[in-house]
């Protein structure tokens, strides 16, 4: 009696398991059932509406407003549909230990996140090509087909992501909420000059230009109240693969702590500590984030810049957590947040008390390094979460 030859190893890693290759199948699948969907109502709708006459790429009565608000609704049932779906088939599961609220709040916020990117990118790519194209009007069936392939496009995406969301995947998403919403502001400012006072100035005025701002503000800081869970998540399973459950040395507080009172902290409350650390600063920005979208500059000046000042303290600190709280991350990693704490610093002290440039520039570049370093944060912790043995050198 022979023995049958083993089956050949994948040089590239291990195979998918069956339960999670038929989560993908259903996945691409929804994904692609939604693009369809997605390209139909938009199509028909833009078609109907634009019928007996003809439209621009952009502006007012638009091919592009129509699209973007109809690809708004499409793309927010599709990732709707695929999140909670994903999360029935078995996805995710460590989320059902959540509480429901918290559940809800994050479904809401990255729903409408994903609604409000792909209604101001439909918005954005029209005034591109309106502007490459001077002049230029679309028949209904010509407009009706433009609009339902960017729809198709961002529904299909938005079902995806909705199937995967991760740590990192939340982070760009956070990102483009507010870098799109800003933008958006700037342009349409009625104010040309607001950039001589500081950004929140675009959230002061009247109209269009203050709604984008102040709505982008407070989308942002709901995604990123969103993504602690999952960063909690992942550095919670870094920790664990890391042996700290085997008792590896607490952070320096925590082992000072323990010689005093001669008694060593137990391995899973220190990892439960860290991994609480982690979620409530997330949380403490995306709370001042939405706290200084709320309430505007010229409502109450003291709250907004207090929270927003808030914001950036919760960041630093959170920084710091990660180089002295979580052993095993990347020389590269530390190297990168030291280099970010010490440029928001820089960009500080070049406004005051060197008066290099003003306010304006101080927010844009610790924006920008703060914004980069959750980027890379979440890239660096979902690895950590896999506990990749390479991955501290």
């Amino acid at each position: 009696m022979t023995r049958e030859a083993a089956p050949p190893v994948d040089p590239h890693g291990p195979s998918l398991r069956p339960g999670r290759r038929n989560l993908s199948e259903r996945a691409e699948s929804r994904a692609a059932i939604a693009a369809l969907l997605g390209f139909a109502v938009t199509a028909v709708a833009v078609a109907a509406v634009g019928w007996g006459g003809r439209a621009p790429l952009s502006g007012q009565g638009s091919i592009g407003t129509h699209a973007a608000w109809l690809t708004a609704g499409t793309t927010a049932v599709a990732f709707l549909v695929s999140f909670v779906g994903t999360a029935r088939d078995g996805g995710a599961e460590w989320r059902r230990e959540l509480p429901l609220i918290k559940r809800i709040i994050d479904l809401v916020a990255l729903t409408a996140a994903v609604a409000a990117v792909s209604a101001l990118g439909i918005e954005a790519l029209a005034a591109l090509f309106q502007a490459a194209f001077v002049g230029l009007t679309v028949d209904p069936l010509g407009g009706g087909a433009l609009a339902g392939a960017a729809s198709a496009a961002l529904t299909y995406f938005a079902s995806g992501f909705g199937s995967r969301v991760t740590t990192e995947g939340i982070a760009v998403l956070a990102t483009s909420t507010l870098f799109i919403g800003t933008l958006a502001s700037m342009l349409s400012s009625p104010d040309a000059r607001w950039w001589e006072l500081h950004f929140s100035q675009l959230g002061n005025q009247q109209g269009e230009s203050a709604a984008a701002f102040n709505s982008s503000l407070i989308l942002a800081g709901l995604v990123i109240i969103a993504i602690a869970d999952y960063a909690a998540h992942d550095v919670g399973r870094g920790l664990r693969t890391r042996g700290e459950a085997e008792g590896l040395p607490a952070t320096p507080l925590e082992l000072r702590s323990a010689e005093r009172s001669d008694r060593t902290a137990s391995p899973d409350r220190t990892i439960a500590r860290r991994t609480a650390i982690t979620a409530w600063l997330f949380i403490a920005i995306g709370i001042m984030m939405c706290i200084a979208g709320l309430v505007h500059d010229a409502v109450n000046s003291f709250v907004h810049v207090g929270a927003a000042s808030g914001m950036v303290v919760a960041f630093g600190l959170l920084a710091i957590f990660t180089l002295f709280g979580l052993p095993g991350l990347p020389h590269g990693y530390r190297a990168l947040t030291i280099g970010v704490l010490l440029g928001t610093v820089v960009a500080i002290l070049l406004w005051i008390p060197l008066g290099y440039y003003n306010l304006t520039g101080v927010e844009f570049i610790s924006a920008g390094l703060i914004f980069a370093w959750f980027i890379v944060f979440t890239r660096i912790v979902g690895a950590y979460a896999e506990h990749d043995p390479d991955l501290a050198r």
